[in-house]
């Protein structure tokens, strides 16, 4: 991270479409890369740092759903 620290971070989740949002700075206009399934950096435009992050489905992402994995920890 080259030193940098995170000055504050903001987090907003919308329950009825399952979406969490992660800011580093205050919301901004921003362009998305999707680094992993239903997961999105947030890159600002003129530098391409990345000023937040966006989860879709987090309650699957974060929350086994496949019985033989939940079998497997039992």
């Amino acid at each position: 991270m080259g030193g940098q620290k995170m000055k504050s971070k903001f987090l907003d989740y919308d329950i009825e479409n399952d979406v969490l949002y992660i800011y580093f700075e205050k919301a901004q206009e921003a362009i998305s890369r999707e680094v992993g399934e239903g997961i999105f950096l947030r890159l600002d435009p003129n530098t391409d740092q990345v000023v937040g992050v966006t989860v879709l489905n987090i309650r699957k992402q974060i929350i086994p759903t496949d019985k033989t994995l939940v079998e497997t920890h039992a």
